[in-house]
């Protein structure tokens, strides 16, 4: 479904909103031979679908399934929801003849069509159904992977049943399983919205099935799209009126309809609701096709489009006390999780320590954690490749070709993996933009690489929370949380500024020459005239600083060291500020190694077996090191950086050696 219609009879003249026009269950008669018609130049397309599919094709999560073909002895599950003609579902069950594919759509019209399809495919792994997408007619954890292409979300009128679709799919999803769905950009729509366009309708380049349409004379006929759209005054829905026009038969539909306009937030809590994660480092951006001539300029819903990727939460949702397989690689679960078993308590000295409630096998995966805040931290001579600007995906950027940079050249730092990140990042990045630009090389050439990492991740922080508070702003949320909430039942386990405030700053322990130049950088570079414009007090940014360089973690693209392993980590490449990462305390024994993914998001994950109750613990740095060897080197490190005497059993038994 490109883009969907209802036939209105009555010939209307110029309506002053199109609004009051569209009933509340315009697509059920929506998808006709003339939908194929004025759409066939996208939905009729091979070369689209194609390309559509290599798009799903891409992520991991996705490929994977698709490459393994059977698990566990059984075949897979694929669910075509709202799945028209069947383009996808039949692209793919020729290319996987291992993989059961399944289409539903309300459409009895477009059912037949898939159907006859099939068959010319000679496709005996797919079938179609004639079905409700709210009301779908199979057993809960049915399916491995479902689909909805096709612009299909949000063409309920009523946003309940636009929920109520994401719950079933939730429901027939099995755990651990994908979700894919694209959907039009709503923030793309809103700054690029036109109000009308028109284009001249393929006059049967993709022949259509018992077409009614291309008989007789009717085949040489020329016809016009004329199209009219509106948005509601809250920016959430858009209104379209398109009127089909024979050039020798007049009027042939006047179409009124309507779409819900999500935006990635909303869908992201829509999904957690439906017990699904949203995989922000998979998500994409698909445009509309181009070339000269291409529906005339006017691409309407199709020009900009995200490609959803939600995954299932039911193996680690933290109310059902179920648990994920020891040894699962991260790279297969969600981008947040956290296991289960997992609390926090109070202990008298330590403060915040996480335990784990039940006995834990070595090599369980406890948490993936991603960042609040990331900046790249190389020196410009190593050669190493820097992650990618747009938070939530954070990739090291390998791709020259591909990547791009910022057109106002603010700093040579800032990269994005392609132009859809980019597009998807633009509106964090405008927020530092000036700063970069204007500071960047003042900071490096007056006070080193150093202070100005430092800074910068101030800056990307406080982007976050100004981020975070206008979501609270625009959708009214009645408790301070931040989009990637894991859990919005357990603040507890939240992802957001209240949670960085929370952080220890150990202020009275840093030196006073050090807390003196945090003010000085504040002052010059963080101030009225910095071109960075934050609502946070002066003394709040450097109480900040004093909790990042306690509790940021740099990124290696090795983890720690198991004990008795010396294998290195590697050299920095970014530093990052992680709100649930941050829960995990020093042991200079400690049962758990530590590294970020592909993502940049933080992975932990135990050494040996742990009993019930025992403390999760992790080195600030890699103690398999030849320089921290020495009991008396080492805690003299966590002195200087982290400004606490290690006390643990290790330090204390080779202490007592030493005397």
């Amino acid at each position: 479904m490109a883009k969907c219609r209802m036939r209105n009879d009555a010939q209307l003249g110029h309506v002053e909103s199109l609004f009051p026009h569209v009933k509340g269950d315009w697509w059920k008669d929506a998808f006709n031979e003339m939908y194929l018609r004025t759409d066939g130049d996208v939905v009729e397309d091979p070369a689209i679908t194609e390309a559509e599919c290599n798009e799903m094709l891409s992520i991991e999560a996705v490929s994977k399934l698709f490459n393994t073909g059977t698990a566990g002895g059984r075949s897979l599950r694929v669910l075509d929801l709202c799945c028209g003609q069947g383009r996808h579902s039949v692209y793919f069950a020729e290319k996987y003849p291992n993989i059961e594919f399944h289409g539903l759509d309300s459409s009895a019209y477009l059912i037949e069509i898939a159907r006859l399809r099939a068959k010319e495919a000679q496709c005996k792994n797919v079938s179609f159904d004639v079905g409700d997408a709210r009301h779908i007619p199979s057993e809960d954890d049915t399916f491995d992977l479902i689909i909805m292409m096709g612009n299909s979300f949000g063409v309920y009128s009523d946003e309940d049943d636009n929920a109520a679709l994401l719950e079933e799919v939730g429901r027939t999803l099995k755990s651990g399983g994908t979700f894919l769905a694209d959907m039009v950009s709503a923030e793309y729509t809103k700054s690029n919205f036109q109000d009308g366009g028109w284009e001249f309708i393929n006059g049967g380049k993709f022949p259509i099935p018992n077409s009614t349409m291309t008989a007789g004379d009717k085949s040489s006929e020329t016809m016009i799209a004329c199209r009219e759209r509106e948005l509601s005054t809250d920016g959430k829905w858009l209104a379209s009126r398109e009127m089909v026009i024979g050039m020798s038969r007049g009027i042939l539909q006047d179409l009124f309809y309507k779409f819900r306009l999500y935006e990635v937030e909303e869908m992201e809590r829509l999904l957690h609701k439906s017990r699904m994660v949203l995989d922000r480092g998979a998500c994409q951006e698909l445009f509309g096709p181009a070339g000269e001539g291409t529906r005339n300029g006017d691409l309407g819903m199709m020009a900009s489009r995200h490609l959803i990727v939600g995954m299932s939460s039911k193996g680690s949702d933290h109310t059902n006390g179920s648990s994920i397989t020891p040894n699962a690689s991260e790279e297969s679960l969600p981008n947040v999780f956290v296991h289960p078993c997992l609390v926090i308590n109070t202990d008298p000295v330590k403060g915040r320590v996480v335990r784990v409630t039940t006995d834990v096998e070595a090599g369980t995966l406890l948490m993936v954690d991603d960042p609040y805040a990331l900046v790249p931290d190389i020196t410009p001579e190593s050669g190493d490749f820097l992650p990618c600007s747009r938070l939530e995906c954070s990739k090291r950027v390998t791709d020259p070709i591909a990547s791009v940079t910022c057109p106002q050249e603010c700093n040579s730092d800032v990269i994005w993996c392609n132009a859809s990140c980019q597009s998807l990042g633009k509106a964090r990045h405008d927020l530092e933009c000036t700063w970069l630009k204007r500071n960047a090389t003042r900071i490096v050439q007056n006070h080193g690489q150093y202070d100005m990492t430092m800074l910068w991740i101030i800056v990307r922080t406080l982007v976050s929370r100004s981020l975070e508070k206008q979501l609270e702003t625009d959708k009214q949320v009645s408790q301070p949380t931040f989009i990637s909430d894991l859990n919005s039942l357990d603040f507890k386990f939240a992802h957001n500024y209240i949670e960085i405030q929370k952080l220890r700053n150990n202020y009275e322990a840093i030196v006073s020459s050090k807390i003196e130049h945090y003010h000085a950088l504040v002052n010059d570079f963080l101030g009225p005239n910095s071109g960075f414009q934050s609502e946070v007090e002066m003394q709040e940014i450097v109480d900040l600083i004093c909790k990042e360089e306690m509790n940021a973690f740099c990124l290696y693209p090795k983890g720690t060291s198991a004990p008795g392993v010396t294998k290195g980590r590697g050299r920095a490449y970014a530093l990052g500020l992680y709100t649930r990462a941050t829960w995990m305390n020093h042991d200079c024994e400690p049962n758990m190694t530590h590294k970020p993914n592909r993502n940049s998001q933080y992975t932990f994950r135990t050494t040996r077996d742990l009993a019930a109750g025992e403390e999760c613990t992790i080195a600030y740095t890699d103690l398999m090191e030849p320089q921290y060897a020495d009991v008396k080197s080492r805690r003299a490190f966590m002195k200087e950086w982290f400004t606490f005497d290690c006390t643990c059993r290790r330090c204390e038994r080779e202490m007592a050696a030493s005397t």
